[in-house]
């Protein structure tokens, strides 16, 4: 099976090789009639060899587009029905009805440049369809002796990324987390206390209950002041009667400070 099958007319075929041997030279199996062989039954062999190509290339000039040229016309008939036709014009010809669908590459006057943006363009339609793809020359990698080495004093005794304390490192970074973990901790606790608060200035909990269910809340100073906060901010705030609800809470917070503290300390003389 070859990548490439080049449908043209056989009186053209002098000026059909310089194009054979460009797809050739770009790594391409090409088939055309001349490797037909004396005795091989020809129709068959080009039957075959068009079926089982990957890629028709149509070369339509004054020949192939006259009366003389209907094996190409129906050779470019199966290779569109296979949707792996691509066509080329090497005259400047009308191309045959049914076939003008797909747009042609035109190489008129062209001699073989492999570098001409023309044959490029053929190219790239022969590469897509087939699927084969032009190897791109590697770069070298450039290693490290390539660049200039700076002569810093000490570098030969030192690994450079390393630090000379890495227990301190490691400390450094518990303490770091358990740092952020206990902000969490104390944010979630403010939060969740006044929540609390104002379902207890709503008369729906009861504060002893609420304080002796859960540990997440902060020490009653915590929320004594927190409530006194909130009062005084309301009341800076011209709300008087949000203020005046608030107080009879906060006091009732500030004697629940005062016992959980228990009586003072009695002095022995």
């Amino acid at each position: 099976m070859s990548d490439v099958f080049i449908s043209y007319k056989a009186e053209d075929r002098r000026r059909v090789q310089p194009l054979v041997q460009a797809l050739q030279a770009d790594g391409l199996s090409v088939w055309w009639d001349e490797h037909i062989g004396a005795g091989d039954e020809w129709r068959q062999t080009i039957e075959k060899q068009l079926d089982s190509a990957k890629c028709v290339v149509v070369i339509w000039s004054k020949r192939s587009v006259g009366e003389d040229g209907q094996f190409v016309r129906d050779e470019a008939a199966r290779a569109q029905k296979r949707h792996i036709y691509v066509p080329i014009t090497i005259d400047e010809v009308r191309i045959p009805l049914g076939f003008g669908e797909s747009q042609a590459t035109s190489l008129r006057g062209w001699r073989g440049n492999r570098s001409d943006s023309r044959y490029q363009a053929m190219l790239a339609a022969v590469h897509r369809i087939t699927g084969i793809g032009v190897a791109e020359p590697s770069s070298p990698r450039q290693s490290n002796d390539d660049f200039p080495r700076l002569a810093v004093p000490g570098a030969e005794r030192r690994r450079v990324g390393r630090s000379p304390f890495p227990e301190l490192v490691r400390r450094r970074r518990v303490r770091a987390v358990a740092d952020r973990r206990n902000l969490l901790v104390e944010a979630l606790a403010d939060q969740f206390a006044r929540v609390c608060l104002r379902a207890v200035v709503a008369g729906e909990l009861d504060p002893h209950c609420v304080f002796g269910a859960t540990d997440l809340l902060p020490p009653l100073p915590r929320v004594h002041q927190l409530l006194q906060s909130e009062r005084d901010q309301h009341a800076e705030h011209d709300d008087p009667d949000l203020a005046d609800e608030l107080a009879p809470t906060v006091q009732r917070f500030r004697k629940m400070e005062v016992q959980a503290a228990g009586p003072p300390a009695v002095t022995q003389a």
